[in-house]
């Protein structure tokens, strides 16, 4: 884009989270300053219950929104999520009937940014701040315990935006399973004491822990069971596996949610969703 006054180029961080796909959802935004990357405003709202490709486009949608109140012309889109951008692009099709009047939607705000529109696509880590922001409006809809962010303002203030709060405190980050290719990560040396041995939580939400999960990884749940959320056109090979979300092709069989199989066979995601599966290679 051609270079536009910090008060009409601004670059929007999107993301949209949910427990259970469909579950609890929530949207994370950050609006930055193209000129010098300060934060012009935040928003952190609930949804209810919903899809992430549908909390993605909600993020989106209150996104430009957002800019447009702010005077925006022009506008740089950064999201996590490959599906959203590739369908933005062009590069993917829109085939959903849940997701097409919200891809409408945002073909028509995106022609407001008359000096001009880009999106782009970056890893998990890239949009942290959103992906938080998402998080804690799922939390505080949820009422559970909230705690302020390290860069919280000494005196508790924060600022209102459209959709939600700038910046609000950001909920506690629930225990995650241990992730395929991931280091330890070591106790903190001054960490109290505990009180005494805690007794166990036999149950597990597996769609919230894969939700936790970049696509591509796996997740150990104990007993030689892993869940693994896997991207479209991906292979793995498992002894044992069961779909839970999505769909993958075995042998040109496409497998749906509740098929699996046994005996050591590879397996492709197929569509255009990460597929969601159920791996072990105990003994069957």
């Amino acid at each position: 884009m051609d270079a536009q006054p910090a008060a009409s180029a601004l670059r929007v961080r999107t993301d949209g989270a949910s427990r259970g796909n469909p579950g609890h959802a929530g949207i994370g935004v950050v609006i930055e300053r193209v000129a010098d990357g300060s934060t012009v405003d935040e928003i952190a709202e609930y949804l209810g219950q919903a899809t992430n490709n549908t909390a993605e486009y909600r993020a989106l949608i209150a996104a430009l929104a957002r800019a447009l109140e702010l005077g925006a012309t022009s506008v740089e889109i950064v999201s996590d999520s490959e599906l959203l951008v590739r369908q933005i692009e062009g590069r993917y099709q829109v085939r959903h009937p849940g997701l097409l009047p919200l891809y409408e939607e945002v073909k028509r705000l995106r022609q407001r940014f008359t000096g001009g529109f880009r999106i782009g696509h970056t890893l998990r880590g890239g949009n942290r701040r959103a992906d938080e922001l998402a998080n804690l409006a799922i939390d505080r809809a949820l009422g559970r315990p909230l705690r302020e962010p390290a860069d919280a303002p000494a005196d508790g203030s924060s600022r209102s935006g459209a959709g939600g709060d700038r910046r609000p405190a950001i909920g506690a980050s629930p225990a995650r399973p241990s992730v395929e290719g991931a280091p330890p990560r070591a106790p903190a040396s001054n960490a109290p004491a505990a009180a005494g041995p805690a007794a166990p939580d036999p149950v597990m939400d597996v769609f919230a822990l894969a939700a936790a999960l970049e696509a591509g990884q796996s997740a150990s749940l104990g007993g030689g069971v892993r869940v693994a959320r896997v991207r479209p056109g991906q292979a793995r090979v498992s002894g044992w596996a069961m779909v839970l979300r999505g769909g993958v092709d075995v042998g040109g069989r496409t497998l749906e949610p509740g098929q699996g199989w046994r005996g050591g066979v590879r397996y492709r995601a197929v569509g255009e969703e990460d597929a969601l599966v159920l791996e072990t290679d105990a003994p069957t």
